[in-house]
C-alpha cells in the first residue's frame, strides 16, 4: 500500500538514543548513538491541543509523521534544526508512525 503522506516529508531528521552511565562513578556521563536518518513531515504542536487529543500534560512542541521505524520509540530522541527534542509519545497509524516532541533542556 502506497502512502500517500509521503509527499509531505520534507524534513530530515536524526534519531539518537542518549544512556547515561548506570555507575556510581560514571554519573552524568553520556553515550549519543545515531541510530538512524529519515525523511518526515514535522508540524507544531501545542500543549493544550496535545492533553485533548492523547491525555499528555507535557508541553510538547512539535508532531512527527513518518513512515515506520524500529527506533522512533518514547525516550529517544529526534534532531533537527541543530536542536534535540525527545520523543515523548509514539502512535503507530496505518501509513506509518506519529511521535510528540518535546524540546530537550
Amino acid at each position: 500500500m502506497s502512502n500517500p503522506f509521503k509527499a509531505f516529508y520534507d524534513t530530515q531528521v536524526k534519531i539518537i538514543k542518549i544512556t547515561t552511565g548506570g555507575g556510581y562513578s560514571d554519573r552524568g556521563n553520556k553515550k549519543t548513538e545515531e541510530l538512524c536518518s529519515i525523511m518526515c513531515d514535522i508540524q507544531c504542536f501545542n500543549g493544550g491541543l496535545a492533553e485533548r487529543e492523547y491525555g499528555l500534560t507535557d508541553t510538547s512542541q512539535y508532531r512527527m509523521f513518518s513512515d515506520t521505524c524500529e527506533h522512533i520509540t518514547e525516550g529517544n530522541f529526534i534532531e533537527f534544526a541543530g536542536e534535540l527534542y525527545k520523543i515523548v509519545y509514539k502512535e503507530k497509524w496505518t501509513y506509518g508512525d506519529m511521535a510528540i516532541l518535546k524540546r530537550e533542556e
